[in-house]
């Protein structure tokens, strides 16, 4: 079950369209294999000329009754612009605890871990999936980790994306980062962020599905 904290801590700064609205909420159902083990919700909100984006990520694991496998995650990200300003994230993956402490500092963003310190360069991007200018990014930061990675992305085609008993057409992409493949799907209308999906090492597909998500015209969808 390793492989799939290891995936997981990728997956992790999952937010939304950034609507005009002063707060909105998401929620996404985690699958493996389509048997459901967990969320992720999150709200955005706005302060001042900065977003704030608060994320919990809940996972379970269960085989015959017995937890075989547990993860927890919880951020607190601000953004001005498409640069992180602040980051503050904890998490417990199955019993392995981790802490990220980040803040722009001057010329450099900052970023603290419990084993180390580091600098980055001043406007950096994390796994910020709602926000379509990753696509065009070469390193992004892991959320859980620390790490500021390489990653690679490439444009794989369109096709239909159910949301809800809607079908949408959807712009798909390959993003690879630390040996891991990522699918990601965004709207080919507005470049609205729709689901992701991916395999652990183990083979298993863990699939992120959309609960509850922001619809042109400020409207939610709710499956």
């Amino acid at each position: 079950m390793k492989s799939i904290a290891l995936l997981g801590s990728l997956l992790l700064t999952l937010s939304a369209f950034a609507a005009e609205n002063s707060q909105q909420e998401w929620r996404f159902q985690v699958l493996l294999d389509d048997d459901p083990i967990g969320f992720h919700a999150f709200t955005l909100s706005s302060d001042g000329q900065e977003r704030v984006i608060d994320s919990r990520a809940d996972f379970a694991v269960n085989f015959l009754f017995i937890n075989a496998y547990s993860y927890e995650h919880q951020a607190t990200e601000r953004w001005a612009g498409n640069c992180l300003r602040r980051i503050e994230s904890t998490t417990d993956d199955n019993g392995t605890r981790f802490t990220v402490d980040g803040t722009l500092e001057q010329e450099s963003f900052v970023v603290k871990t419990a084993q180390e310190r580091k600098q980055m360069p001043a406007c950096i991007m994390s796994f910020a999936y709602w926000n379509p200018a990753i696509l065009e990014q070469d390193q992004l930061l892991n959320t859980q980790t620390g790490d500021y990675v390489d990653v690679a992305v490439s444009f794989t085609g369109q096709e239909s994306f159910a949301l809800g008993n809607q079908q949408i057409t959807a712009d798909r992409y390959l993003l690879e980062a630390e040996g891991k493949q990522i699918s990601l799907w965004y709207s080919a209308e507005d470049r609205r962020w729709l689901g992701l999906e991916s395999m652990t090492k183990d083979g298993y597909r863990l699939r992120y599905q959309p609960v509850m998500v922001q619809l042109p015209g400020a409207r939610l969808s709710q499956r």
